[in-house]
């Protein structure tokens, strides 16, 4: 995801008054949510360079939309929310001058731009490079989200998972906290593999073995940066205390409660 200190859409954010929509046309949409935080004294600014950069966007082959918030209280923090129609007119849209320039400009305001900027990368990588399948990726990715209890990145991992080909009975699984009771052979080496490290700081010769014969050398060292991605989102935005999305119902239970109501 692009920009962002801690991803960050909360209940209290209001628009600023400059965005667009357009309907999409297939399923291959790609969204963003950029979350930044700035220093107080430049608020105004930022808003300005964010107002530019909306009108630049208007007129960008594939958006579907461009929204700006700001957070009612905290004038500092602002959340941008984009669609576009697919990965390559995100990529254009990444390689613009106006967004070149946006960025330029908003790094020295924000609080921590390098770390943002790497993450970002990671981020590019992680969801659209990656040599893992999907499902396997995104699974990967739930399991850190789900150790750490992140409901706002586990209610947008769901429907990815989903369209990826993971049964619903393995999501519900691992959102309830226990090991799924039927899976296919890659997922229970990746299910094994990330439980196993968060477990133990490290896994096994025979859980490396099953992932290595699974995905590679170059799958397993992806594997790693997938969990590794996630869990630094995860911990970023329960820092934050990123709220769901609308009045939604938390989607994950808290694991000691679960465990006690399955007592």
């Amino acid at each position: 995801m692009q920009n962002f200190l801690r991803l960050f859409v909360a209940l209290a954010i209001v628009t600023l008054g400059f965005s667009h929509t357009a309907r999409a046309a297939d399923g291959d949409t790609a969204y963003v949510v950029a979350y930044f935080e700035t220093a107080f004294a430049d608020k105004d600014k930022v808003r300005a360079l964010a107002r530019k950069l909306s009108e630049a966007v208007a007129r960008e082959d594939g958006n579907l939309r461009f929204e700006v918030l700001q957070r009612v209280g905290q004038p500092d923090q602002f959340a941008i929310l984009e669609a576009w129609k697919d990965k390559a007119a995100l990529t254009a849209h990444a390689e613009a001058a106006s967004t070149r320039e946006f960025r330029e400009k908003l790094g020295a305001m924000l609080r921590s731009p390098e770390l943002a900027d790497c993450m970002q990368k990671v981020g590019q990588y992680v969801r659209f490079k990656c040599g893992l399948d999907k499902r396997i990726n995104r699974l990967a990715g739930m399991l850190a989200t789900r150790h750490w209890s992140n409901q706002y990145e586990w209610n947008g991992h769901v429907p990815y998972a989903l369209k990826a080909g993971m049964e619903q009975s393995l999501i519900d699984a691992i959102g309830e906290g226990r090991r799924p009771p039927a899976m296919r052979d890659d997922e229970a080496a990746v299910y094994d593999f990330v439980t196993e490290l968060y477990a133990n700081k490290g896994v096994s010769d025979a859980t490396y073995v099953r992932a290595l014969e699974q995905f590679g050398e170059a799958g397993v060292v992806d594997l790693i940066g997938v969990v590794g991605y996630y869990a630094t989102n995860a911990m970023l935005m329960n820092v934050a205390r990123t709220a769901v999305p609308g009045n939604d119902t938390l989607p994950l239970l808290p694991l000691p409660l679960q465990l006690q109501r399955e007592a």
